[in-house]
Order: C-alpha cells, then structure tokens, then sequence
C-alpha cells in the first residue's frame, strides 16, 4: 500500500478495512493514496491507532502489529501534510479499547495474589 500498481489519478474512492494499520510508513501509504485518487476523491480508512506511546526502551516486547500502530493524534496532520483537506477522524464507533496498566498496579495486583494463595 505504500507503493500501489495504479495509475495517478485513477479512482474516485479508496477504502481500506483494517490492514493499514500494518503499513509501516504511513506517511507514504497515505500519499499513495493521495496519488491514485482523482481530484475530488475520497477515502476511508479503518486503522488501529494508539492514544499513548509504547516504547521499547522500557524492556518490553511489544507484538509488531502494535508497533505498527499510529498514535491517533498523528492521523490528521499526516493526512493533511500530504494534500488532504477536511480530514475527520471518527472514533464514534470504536468498539475496541485497551488501557496499557501502569508496571506498579501489575506489580501490586501480582503481590496481592499470592498473599491469597
């Protein structure tokens, strides 16, 4: 997707369902969407994001999947810095959430359970 078969100019819509969230630049990736769509056009993207950052410094393994995840906040300026107009991100539909835990409550809830056995 970063680097689609198409002619510029050649579609009026593009949709993407969920596997764009595994592009790894998502800047070209949205480029590229730019470049085959025709003046006018629109697209619609279902696309994992994440609302805080997982580094990888911090001695976890993150999965890649969620490494590849774009941090929502990034969405719109990417989008705009490559050409779109009247970007809006919709999370009125979000049906999948997932709170990172902080390492201490882990550590304490983990304690806690073992005092219990």
């Amino acid at each position: 997707m970063e680097k689609m078969p198409f002619k510029d100019n050649e579609f009026d819509c593009v949709i993407s369902n969920g596997a764009f969230c595994l592009a790894p630049n998502k800047k070209a990736a949205f480029s590229e969407i730019m470049r085959v769509l025709k003046p006018g056009g629109r697209f619609s993207v279902s696309t994992s994001t994440m609302t805080a950052n997982i580094d990888q410094a911090d001695g976890k393994q993150w999965p890649i999947c969620m490494r590849m995840f774009v941090h929502q906040d990034l969405l719109k300026p990417i989008c705009e810095e490559v050409g779109f107009t009247d970007v809006f991100i919709d999370m009125s539909n979000s049906q999948m959430s997932f709170e990172i835990e902080e390492e201490e409550a882990l550590a304490e809830e983990s304690k806690n359970d073992n005092k219990e056995r």
